[in-house]
């Protein structure tokens, strides 16, 4: 798989062709995002608020995503729409940024199709329509894989400067920018050719420069109790009765097809099944498995152990795209890329008209991947009647799934919402920064999904079903929340 390829353009039109593909496929979604305006994920509404007050730290993630929201809605408002745009607008610049690694190390063929065929995965183009850390973190990895390409092959210690910032916002985007790091101490070890690296200033300076980035939500998290460390150990779910889980560990696996595609995951499969003959004979192979392999072993070892979401090996196929592709390329099957993109093209117009595809056909609806948000706009706006006939009473949640989208959309009334969390450890955001503690005496309209007030009621001095609200989509699929009036909060003990 060594060298470059020259099958295809080498002149300015094939980078214009790209750089008009990058244009029209992000045109596109945004589009989507204009026209289907579908409801906030409860996920999506709670980075919405964390917006509100943007911060260097939140329960559960670091701030960047908070960041992007706020400057998107600033420049074009609150809706749904443009809460979404950044992560489009991410994945652009990062193509844009996988190209340059392609392009330097294999050719512009490889680099061309790396992009195309990155920018239209299938775990891509569901993540480009939902906003999520996930779109910032691969942004600002392939952009440091970008960049660290350079510091290697052009030798000037600015950009391992510049690697260091770009490492540090990828940290501060998602803690998994860790694999980075690990992936670029551990190519030097793989590399008897790159080991002499580790005795020079510029790897260290990068390492160095991203954790400096990283002291203001070390910081904020010293304030809050460790708050995002602490649900970052938890998610992970190591510690647990059964400690192996062949069924999530399978269907992790299986999971990554999903993401990746099934004709590139089984490329992948076949290059790491050479792997011995890769280290010997391939060393730009080799430094593209370093970003590849580590986080996608471990992930694959973690959801054994404990589970693992489809997801949190994303980063490993930006550079595994790269490797892809230059199989294809040096095989001479350029048509398997063609049909590789052909079928994430299709996939994408499916999803993106999923709403009318599932309107067509009865029943449906069970297969649209992203109905989970669906209902919260009308449950929002019929509260907003509820609430008007209880003036002064604050809106009060049991779980942050219902409190996120709610408060979004009953906008701005709902700011004064409280969370019923009787424990004294905070396990989300909106406990981290209200205790109900401080409420005695108040009164509050409950909201639930539960079909009872029990777990509440002998806090309070009277509480009362005044309202069950309901929207219906389907026979499979109703969104339906009680509201109770619960008066004079006596405190949780």
């Amino acid at each position: 798989m060594a060298g470059s390829t020259s099958d295809g353009d080498h002149s300015v039109y094939g980078v214009l062709s790209l750089l008009l593909f990058i244009l029209a496929v992000t045109a596109w979604r945004l589009v989507t995002l204009m026209t289907e305006p579908r409801d906030l994920f409860f996920d999506e509404a709670q980075y919405w608020i964390w917006a509100q007050t943007p911060a260097w730290g939140y329960f559960s993630k670091p701030p960047v995503i908070a960041w992007i929201i706020a400057l998107t809605t600033a420049l074009c408002g609150d809706g749904e729409a443009c809460i979404r745009s950044g992560a489009p607008l991410a994945y652009m610049v990062g193509t844009l940024a996988l190209y340059d690694v392609g392009r330097r190390l294999y050719g512009p063929v490889i680099g061309f199709w790396s992009a195309a065929i990155f920018l239209t995965l299938p775990g891509v183009s569901l993540s480009a329509i939902v906003i999520s850390v996930d779109p910032f973190l691969l942004m600002f990895w392939a952009i440091a894989l970008a960049v660290l390409v350079r510091a290697l092959m052009e030798k000037h210690f600015a950009w391992w400067v510049g690697l260091g910032g770009v490492i540090g916002l990828g940290f501060l985007s998602k803690y998994a920018m860790l694999f980075f790091v690990l992936s670029l101490l551990l190519y030097p070890v793989c590399s008897p050719m790159r080991r002499p690296l580790l005795q020079t200033a510029g790897p260290w300076l990068s390492v160095i420069l991203a954790l400096t980035c990283l002291v203001p939500n070390l910081l904020w998290n010293a304030t809050h109790d460790f708050a995002t460390l602490q649900h970052t150990k938890d998610n992970a779910h190591l510690l647990v009765s059964s400690f192996f889980h062949p069924d999530k560990g399978l269907a992790f696996l299986g999971a990554q097809f999903a993401v990746f595609g099934p004709i590139p995951m089984v490329i992948l499969i076949r290059l790491v099944i050479n792997l011995p003959l890769v280290i010997i004979s391939d060393k730009k192979t080799l430094f593209m498995m370093c970003f590849t392999l580590p986080i996608l072993v471990l992930m694959i070892i973690e959801a054994f152990l404990s589970r693992a979401h489809a997801n949190w090996a994303a980063p490993a196929f930006v550079s595994a795209t790269v490797l892809v592709v230059t199989w294809s390329a040096y095989h001479n099957r350029i048509w398997l890329l063609r049909v590789v993109l052909a079928m994430h093209l299709a996939f994408s117009a499916i999803l993106y008209n999923i709403a009318l595809i599932t309107e067509s056909f009865k029943g449906a609806e069970q297969y649209d991947p992203l109905r989970r948000g669906r209902g919260w706009a009308l449950i929002g706006h019929m509260l907003m009647d509820v609430r008007a006939h209880h003036p002064g009473t604050a809106l009060l949640f049991d779980t942050r799934k219902a409190l996120a989208p709610v408060v979004y959309y009953t906008r701005p009334i709902a700011f004064d919402a409280a969370i019923w969390h009787p424990s004294v450890t905070a396990t989300n955001h909106f406990a981290l920064i209200d205790d109900m503690r401080e409420s005695v005496g108040k009164n509050f309209l409950l909201v639930t999904e539960h079909s009872h007030d029990r777990h509440v009621n002998a806090a309070f001095l009277k509480t009362e079903l005044i309202a069950v609200l309901r929207v219906s989509f389907s026979a499979k699929f109703t969104r339906e929340v009680r509201v109770f009036r619960c008066e004079a909060f006596q405190g949780y003990e």
